[in-house]
């Protein structure tokens, strides 16, 4: 009787550890809006842009963004002059002035044991007609962090948005992240601007190496990543790939020296917005814990895969819970030919858990092959890298993004 007297306070802490919190606080200085779970703390600040200036992956500990800094200066008969750190997530406007210190009102919120949320506005957003609405959401049992961004013409005359999200994030202060950017390949120009030109649609990985400053890259997939060997998580930011196309692509920004801040950022596709018209898209910030490095995100699972001693090796985690399902691999080569390599049994999938599985590769043609797969519940993935590349009878050099 004791045991179960003691087992109850503990189950209803664990209980409320599992659940939806959002808050009041302040930061800096200036007030703010903390929404947390079991795995992400996110801490907003309606005054600088209603920006996610801080995200916590709560498991490990780590701090997703360089710390946050605000001031106001105060001189005699001039209003208050206001600024800040980039530190965070944010939305702009492409091509229009930026403005860190934008404020934001908060419209409405709700909080519940499933899901919270905070949503803020702003009118005449960065000096332009446009209304922005940032709806900031998290559910319970989920290392993801969701974004509504609405956008609204109030005035009388159309106007053309193109939104910017920008994200200033760190999965080590000490070390640079690598960017994760999957390209598309044969493509120069995007729009009005010149892209970096890849031989092949694959994943370009934004290094230390790569000494540009910064790098536009026409988008494969509708997500951008960054990983670093000093962490073990993968921090990855999404939309629908439908808001990239035509004119859209994927950025990152390095400060280069020894400074470790590289950015990831997505610019969606121009979109007109007549009188009193508005439209929304969706943002995800997703991670991904144990997982070395991300080669696609198929529903809310990430999924990295090697090549090694003539096997292909997956490893998958949830942002969210996934229900256990089937996966069946499958090799498409060049020529149009298609290889079942077999299936397998995925348990259920729970955040911060890696599932692993191994595929044996059998005797092949030359030839190149992509590996594709399709899970019970319908969902299918090709992924842009590793690429198979069969030589000779038994030989399986493998040609991966780098």
């Amino acid at each position: 009787m004791k045991y179960g007297m003691l087992l109850l306070p503990l189950l209803a802490l664990t209980g409320c550890y599992n659940e939806c919190r959002l808050e009041p606080s302040e930061l800096s200085g200036t007030e703010s809006r903390v929404l947390s779970n079991r795995y992400l703390r996110a801490e907003v600040v309606p005054a600088v842009c209603g920006a996610v200036v801080s995200l916590q992956y709560r498991p490990t500990g780590a701090s997703l963004t360089e710390p946050f800094e605000y001031s106001v200066g105060k001189i005699d008969l001039l209003p208050d002059q206001a600024s800040a750190n980039a530190a965070g997530s944010r939305t702009w406007l492409w091509k229009e002035k930026n403005m860190l210190c934008s404020r934001f009102t908060v419209q409405g919120e709700s909080s519940g044991p499933d899901l919270c949320e905070t949503v803020l506005s702003a009118r005449y957003y960065q000096g332009t007609p446009v209304t922005l609405e940032r709806r900031i959401r998290l559910e319970r049992n989920s290392s993801m962090l969701k974004l509504f961004l609405t956008f609204r013409n109030p005035g009388k005359k159309e106007c053309t948005v193109i939104p910017w999200e920008n994200g200033v994030m760190q999965l080590n202060p000490e070390r640079m992240d690598d960017v994760l950017i999957p390209g598309r390949g044969g493509v120069d120009r995007i729009g009005e601007y010149g892209v970096q030109r890849l031989e092949r649609d694959r994943i370009f990985v934004d290094d230390a190496a790569v000494h540009a400053k910064e790098v536009k890259i026409a988008p494969a997939r509708n997500w951008i990543a960054r990983r670093n060997t000093a962490s073990p998580l993968i921090l990855a930011v999404r939309t629908d790939m439908k808001n990239l196309l035509p004119e859209g692509f994927l950025y990152a920004w390095k400060m280069q020296g020894n400074s470790p801040v590289h950015t990831m950022e997505i610019i969606f596709s121009p979109f007109p917005l007549k009188s009193g018209a508005e439209k929304t898209l969706e943002v995800e910030y997703l991670i991904f814990q144990g997982l070395e490095d991300l080669k696609e995100i198929c529903g809310d699972t990430g999924i990295d895969c090697r090549v090694m001693d003539s096997k292909i090796r997956f490893f998958l985690c949830g942002a969210r819970p996934v229900a256990a399902d089937t996966l069946s691999i499958i090799l498409t080569s060049s020529k149009g030919g298609e290889i079942v390599l077999g299936n397998a049994k995925v348990p259920s999938l729970t955040p911060g858990v890696v599932e692993t599985f191994s595929f044996d590769l059998p005797s092949l043609p030359a030839g190149e092959y992509r590996i594709c797969g399709i899970f019970g519940s319908g969902k299918k993935f090709t992924l842009l890298d590793p690429v198979v590349l069969i030589s000779g009878a038994g030989i399986f050099p493998v040609q991966m993004g780098y």
